[in-house]
């Protein structure tokens, strides 16, 4: 088979995307998920009996255990063109479990997945989704919000409720990240926003198509509002110059490392990072990166083992 060349004169077109939100209790977020032509939601969080009837618009397959997807086919999923994952950390959870089936990948003292399981469960997830992009899917992460409070003198930032080095993995992979989130007016007390707007202190996002923050509709009246949303994002991303959209993508990741570097207070999670940042060596700004995550871990008194190739916190005296 030939090459398929792309010249470096020439536009390459987005036409597939990789969309996060997350979203406070009870905004909607699984509704918004079915809101679409196309979609098939994964529900691993079985919560989509709560979705009114009205609003259940397109097919759902609960995930009980890993092995209802773990092998579908690119056959299988020919009449989607839209996968929601609902949650992700609980399809990454459903991989866990299944592994965790298998005494020899736990700890027996404890019950939990010995380290090179954990990441072998990672590995698996990350696979996953590489197979659904392969296909040509859009991809929607749904997920909680997690709140955390670093600093008694700071106020609490929002981001999405995925444990570990995922977190960061699906805000690399992602084009656009939004925080959903209720925003009531006196005139509106129902309103809700998809904040993508970066640069704000008080939560994390992603908007590589400059969309800012966008106003939920009724979905009652908007039935496809997800499936318009994801392809405004791919005209928007397609307007976009490569070179921009690149220079785009790269200056946010570097912006939300800053951030959740300093967002960062134990060993635990320097390392988490640290174990992220070693995926990404071919990464624009690695230098740096690695550069901000040791002055942040200094600042909050970690010493660096060499030889245990890990971060330690430090008693002071």
């Amino acid at each position: 088979m030939g090459l398929n060349l792309i010249m470096p004169h020439q536009h390459i077109p987005v036409s597939a995307i990789k969309l996060s939100i997350y979203s406070d209790p009870c905004c909607g977020k699984s509704t918004l998920g079915l809101a679409g032509q196309d979609i098939l939601m994964l529900d691993a969080d079985l919560g989509s009996h709560r979705v009114d009837l009205q609003l259940r618009r397109s097919p759902i397959q609960r995930i009980e255990n890993w092995m209802q997807i773990s092998f579908l086919t690119e056959q299988d999923l020919k009449p989607f063109k839209i996968i929601v994952f609902d949650t992700a950390q609980r399809i990454l959870d459903s991989i866990k479990t299944h592994l965790a089936k298998d005494q020899n990948n736990v700890i027996r003292s404890t019950g939990n997945l010995k380290l090179h399981v954990q990441q072998q469960a990672n590995n698996t997830f990350q696979t996953f989704i590489n197979k659904l992009i392969s296909w040509n899917k859009d991809i929607v992460f749904l997920s909680h919000v997690l709140e955390v409070k670093s600093d008694e003198d700071k106020p609490a930032y929002k981001c999405p409720d995925i444990g570990g080095k995922n977190k960061q993995e699906i805000y690399r992979m992602a084009d656009c990240m939004a925080y959903m989130t209720w925003a009531g007016t006196p005139d509106n007390p129902t309103r809700r926003l998809l904040n993508f707007e970066t640069g704000k202190a008080d939560y994390h996002s992603k908007d590589c198509a400059n969309l800012g923050n966008i106003e939920l509709p009724d979905l009652m009246q908007n039935p496809n509002f997800l499936s318009d949303l994801i392809e405004k994002i791919k005209t928007k991303l397609n307007e976009i110059p490569p070179e921009v959209r690149e220079a785009t993508r790269i200056q946010q990741e570097w912006e939300h490392w800053e951030k959740i570097c300093n967002e960062a207070r134990y060993a635990s999670e320097f390392n988490t990072l640290k174990q992220t940042l070693e995926d990404q060596k071919d990464h624009a700004n690695f230098r740096n990166m690695w550069i901000c995550l040791c002055n942040c871990a200094k600042a909050m008194n970690m010493s660096y083992d060499d030889e245990k190739k890990k971060w330690f916190e430090t008693e002071v005296k």
